[in-house]
């Protein structure tokens, strides 16, 4: 073995004292032998060579590793020479050269892909998701103190490159596919998703999904613990969330709770065994299902699976002669997806969803109800006090509530045959999911407009529906609230032991857009603009349109017209809109428009969104 270019780097690189407090710490840390080393009237040279033969066979390489650990800047020289030594844990040579350069989310990336191919067990996985977790925890502190390093940081960069180690000197197993094959897809699913919240430093995001998992998959004890997870997590972030470093307890305290959803986490995924239809996870159910999954179910082939409600041609007029306010509307709703119901003002956004309530009849046209009805096959009457029963329907206009918030929930659950024990946990659980469980003591004047509309929500869900009728829930949110109330709404349908859906009308497009699997656009007759997926959408334009805030100067639209063609621009209010035809990509704009002066102060891609309907635009 040729250990001159190894001899060379630490000759370089090293000094003295450095590289016997390296073989010091690394043969306390990996037992090897501490003899060999010359005293310290020995050159340098002498020393290095006495080193590299103490640590010639397979201690060389973890010394390797080791040291990248201790002195990340070097990584990249180190996994130089491992190659050339043929070492071979090289992945982690790669996660502490991003480190030392910075590239924090490139290293967290490939950290999970280590992760994921070798066979690690549950305390090295958790392990893993708080060193990130950490170091995340770091960059938001760092940000705010302007730090661009420091001595946690580079604890946090030799933790996570000693697992790197740890992880590719761990061969792939076929565990991971028997284990894969034993648990319940979507518990593995929901599973990733809360490690990936811990490692992104968002414990109370995390802690909403374990309680999206305790309900789904656990018993009352363990939803019970979820609960107590999340307010806990809900208090400390309510206690730090302004702080702009945690002191070494604070962080301990920290810590100790992402590893404590951690530790639950897995104690309820390893219990959630699969069905004999949950190979595919019922995840399945969105819009990426192809032509002949669809077509199976619309057939019926996997009934418990198949259709909520299937429409068919729905046109109305409120009267005889007057103008349609529905016309040809079609629609199926399949269980765990969201479905967006976007358009102008006037255009019969509410109308349809009182009318896939039961609450209006049409004109003409079919609806069914094949998961709720249970009179369906055997005759075509819907049974309507059944159906609806199945069905929550939260209006724009929020109804009040007298007293206070706890007990009219527990009212309602009564209502809903929800007795005793079970109507304390599913209070209490709708409660603490949806971020009213410090309110749960207010009245109705005490509450604010989010509030209410999430106590509107919260009614709907106690229930236990299968179809949930949501109209315009943005119109007094924030855009934080919006963001959190349509990420709870997703996450909610996606996972609720329910198996329900969620009709959702709103002319918040872009938001929408951003979790809905299905869209139907109306316009302002009442007719369908398009119906189908974003993606669907995208595929469907023939060019691309994009929106510009701001004052254009006339040089800047001399150019693009002379760029893209006459015709291109329309101006609406202070937005324009910008046509153009072919595979004209975002960037290409972007950069034609800064390079006629400021970049714009608002710019937007509309090509595969719906929002290009309140252009007069033709899908």
């Amino acid at each position: 073995m040729n250990l001159a270019p190894l001899r060379t780097l630490l000759l370089r690189e090293l000094s003295p004292d450095e590289l016997r407090r390296g073989f010091s710490a690394f043969a306390a840390d990996d037992g090897a032998p501490r003899a060999g080393l010359p005293g310290p009237e020995a050159g340098f040279e002498r020393l290095v060579d006495e080193a590299l033969a103490a640590l010639d066979g397979p201690l060389l390489g973890r010394f390797l590793v080791h040291l990248a650990t201790a002195r990340p800047e070097l990584a990249g020289d180190l996994r130089e020479v491992a190659a050339q030594l043929g070492v071979s844990e090289a992945e982690a040579f790669a996660v502490a050269s991003l480190l030392s350069a910075h590239r924090d989310a490139a290293a967290a990336s490939k950290l999970a892909e280590l992760e994921r191919a070798s066979t690690t067990t549950a305390g090295d996985r958790h392990e893993l998701n708080l060193a990130v977790a950490d170091l995340h925890r770091w960059q938001r502190e760092a940000g705010e103190r302007g730090e661009a390093s420091g001595d946690h940081r580079a604890a946090i960069a030799r933790r996570l490159t000693s697992l790197a180690a740890s992880m590719s000197a761990q061969a792939s197993s076929v565990s991971l596919a028997v284990e894969a094959a034993a648990i319940h897809p979507d518990a593995l699913r929901l599973r990733e998703e809360i490690e990936a919240h811990v490692r992104r430093a968002d414990g109370k995001r995390a802690a909403l999904r374990l309680l999206d998992l305790a309900e789904r998959f656990g018993d009352p004890r363990v939803r019970r613990r979820a609960l107590e997870l999340s307010a806990r997590a809900g208090t400390w972030r309510t206690r730090h969330v302004f702080k702009a470093r945690l002191e070494a307890s604070e962080r301990r305290e920290w810590l100790a709770l992402l590893h404590a959803i951690l530790a639950l986490t897995d104690e309820i995924v390893q219990t959630a065994a699969s069905g004999p239809l949950d190979a595919l996870g019922e995840h399945w159910l969105a819009a990426s299902l192809d032509a002949a999954a669809r077509e199976a179910l619309h057939a019926g082939s996997a009934p418990e699976y198949g259709p909520l409600v299937r429409c068919d041609g729905l046109s109305l007029r409120y009267r005889k002669g007057g103008p349609p306010v529905l016309k040809d509307v079609s629609l199926t709703v399949f269980p765990r997806t969201v479905v967006a119901v976007v358009g102008p003002n006037g255009a019969g956004k509410t109308t349809f969803l009182r009318v896939l309530a039961g609450e209006l009849r049409v004109d003409d046209g079919m609806i069914s109800y094949p998961q709720l009805d249970p009179a369906l096959p055997r005759n075509e009457d819907t049974d309507w006090p059944v159906v609806r029963s199945r069905i929550a329907h939260v209006p724009q206009r929020v109804p009040r509530f007298r007293g206070r918030l706890d007990e009219y929930l527990h009212v309602w659950a009564g209502a809903c045959g929800l007795r005793g024990g079970e109507n304390v946990d599913t209070v209490d659980f709708w409660l603490e999911r949806l971020g009213l469980a410090h309110c749960r003591s207010a009245r109705w004047r005490e509450l604010s407009r989010s509030l209410q509309t999430r106590v509107a929500l919260a009614r709907a869900l106690v229930g236990r529906p299968r179809l949930l009728l949501v109209d315009e829930p943005l119109v007094a949110l924030d855009p934080r609230a919006q963001q959190w109330f349509l990420q709870d709404l997703r996450d909610i349908v996606s996972s609720s032991s329910l198996r329900l859906a969620a009709v959702v009308s709103s002319q918040h497009i872009p938001e929408l857009e951003a979790i809905a699997d299905d869209v139907v656009g109306l316009r302002d007759d009442g007719g369908v603009w398009f119906h189908g997926g974003v993606l669907d959408l995208e595929q469907a334009r023939r060019g691309a349109l994009f929106e510009i805030g701001g004052h254009l100067e006339d040089a800047a639209r001399d150019r693009l017209t002379a760029e893209f063609g006459p015709g291109c621009l329309r101006e609406r209010e202070s937005v324009t809109l910008l046509r153009v035809g072919g595979q004209v990509s975002r960037r290409e704009v972007l950069e034609l428009l800064c390079a006629l002066g400021e970049p714009p102060v608002y710019f937007r891609d509309i090509s595969g969104s719906h929002m290009r309907m309140f252009w007069g635009d033709r899908p």
